[in-house]
């Protein structure tokens, strides 16, 4: 637990966690050929990783591209926030509909009527992940991990 806690949640930006990774990764209780290979891979793009954010990090921003980034940023959370409020109003009026109007829908067939509801979560579950998934990609976050906390965020968001 240790060790996740110091190459995951704290986000460090000297160079120990380069050093560890590069010293301390190797599990030298593999005994398999295939999980020798996993266990490089899996090396191999962590240090890719840390080396893509130490380059990332190097590179300064202009003011005017910082105040870019900002506007951009400002704009895709107002369109997380719009997309996750239709979500919900859709959601609402739906329910809303399909409550009182239920005996008056004899053009469906019941089946449908009664998981109408169940279909359009599912839906909005399936496909607006994936929406908000790029909207974050295209935010352009100095650091990948700051980039998959806020979707993760904003997916749990719209779960809830």
């Amino acid at each position: 637990i240790v060790s996740f806690r110091r190459s995951y949640i704290v986000a460090r930006e000297d160079d120990t966690n380069f050093i560890s990774k590069v010293f301390c990764a190797w599990d030298f209780g593999i005994t398999s050929k295939n999980t020798a290979e996993l266990q490089h891979k899996i090396i191999s793009t962590e240090l890719k990783e840390i080396l893509a954010e130490k380059h990332r990090h190097k590179q300064n921003r202009s003011f005017s591209k910082k105040v870019k980034f900002f506007f951009y940023r400002l704009l895709s959370w107002s369109l997380y926030l719009a997309i996750t409020a239709g979500c919900l109003a859709l959601i609402y009026f739906l329910n809303k509909a399909l409550l009182s109007d239920l005996k008056t829908w004899v053009t469906m067939p019941l089946i449908l009527r009664q998981l109408s509801l169940s279909l359009i979560v599912s839906t909005i579950n399936l496909l607006i992940p994936i929406l908000i998934n790029l909207i974050t990609h295209y935010e352009n976050y100095k650091y990948p991990r700051h980039e998959l906390y806020i979707a993760v965020f904003r997916n749990f968001v719209l779960k809830l």
